[in-house]
């Protein structure tokens, strides 16, 4: 059998709960959050492209008292539930977006991205705060789904060890290009990545903690603002190219190519073309045998089968 790189396309779906605790979300941006989350599933099914959905568990909810007196945190946490966004039901509840991604014909994945989208680097956070956030968010999913795999808010991954008591599969670890520099140098160095660069092709690995690391390869709305629009202006969107180049890359190979973004970035017609671009080509390349498309929990999975049999492998020899 031909050897066929794997693509993974992982999803932060988390409405207004990913600039909740920030001091002046973009409400440009969130209020086109559901617009975004209804194009993203769209182009999911025309392309049947399944994803790995990372839900904020708020999200699973219809309604609630905005103080959620039993997180650690309590109602300090939840204060602009209370005041500013105690209308905002959209940005707080979504389980008929939930729905309509459960009742898809396409095999979509609901992971976790816990339940109100803390930051785990935060100096709020105790290991009190991250049990609760894995167990409210638990408590607020019904109990037929079976969730595997988990996101780290912002991308910060702490506190694998009570991940892994959780019984999550896997998470979605740092891509190997990920800058924590400078304004400047990080601006640069998007450019350089945008522009020049093919983005990392990468392996999942198992953990001190028996979790499965699955790494990002490329986000796909990292390079935006007036940098994108000269690069438009000049030929193709640079986003697409690097995805394109990254699904050549992968093909004929044993490695992934692990593709993210949240709904809330799609705010444009600009946006959902860049994204019909890159799931049509990832199509063809699918259907053309060069590539296969999975879950973040089909690929932890498999990960975990194969040490299993490197191991009684090992163990006979």
């Amino acid at each position: 059998m031909a050897i066929m790189g794997t693509v993974i396309v992982s999803v932060d779906a988390e409405l207004g709960w990913g600039f909740f605790d920030t001091p002046e979300p973009p409400m440009d941006r969130l209020t086109q959050s559901v617009w975004g989350w209804h194009q993203l599933c769209c182009l999911c099914d025309r392309y049947e492209i399944p994803a790995t959905w990372a839900v904020v568990g708020h999200l699973f909810l219809d309604q609630c008292d905005g103080f959620h007196y039993d997180h650690p945190l309590g109602p300090d946490r939840f204060e602009r539930e209370q005041t500013e966004w105690a209308s905002e039901t959209s940005l707080r509840f979504g389980p008929s977006l939930i729905e309509d991604l459960l009742s898809s014909d396409v095999d979509h994945e609901i992971g976790s991205h816990s339940f109100s989208h803390i930051d785990f680097e935060s100096d709020l956070v105790t290991e009190d705060v991250v049990r609760a956030e894995f167990t409210q968010f638990e408590a607020a999913v019904s109990d037929e789904l079976s969730v595997d795999s988990f996101v780290y808010p912002r991308n910060h991954i702490q506190y694998r060890e009570i991940l892994a008591e959780s019984g999550m599969l896997c998470y979605r670890g740092s891509s190997p290009t990920r800058r924590r520099d400078r304004p400047v140098r990080r601006k640069v160095g998007k450019l350089w990545q945008a522009t020049v660069t093919t983005p990392p092709l990468v392996s999942p690995t198992v953990d001190e903690y028996g979790l499965v690391n699955i790494p990002a390869s490329l986000y796909l709305f990292g390079f935006e603002g007036y940098g994108r629009t000269i690069a438009e202006l000049l030929g193709t969107d640079p986003v697409v190219r690097q995805a394109v180049r990254g699904i050549d890359r992968v093909a004929d190979t044993d490695k992934l190519f692990h593709l993210w973004l949240h709904p809330n970035n799609i705010m444009t017609t600009a946006d959902v073309k860049r994204l019909d671009a890159i799931w049509s080509y990832l199509a063809s390349a699918r259907d053309d045998r060069r590539v296969t498309i999975k879950t973040m929990g089909e690929v932890a999975r498999e990960a975990k089968r194969d040490r299993t049999l490197a191991t009684s492998r090992t163990d006979a020899s």
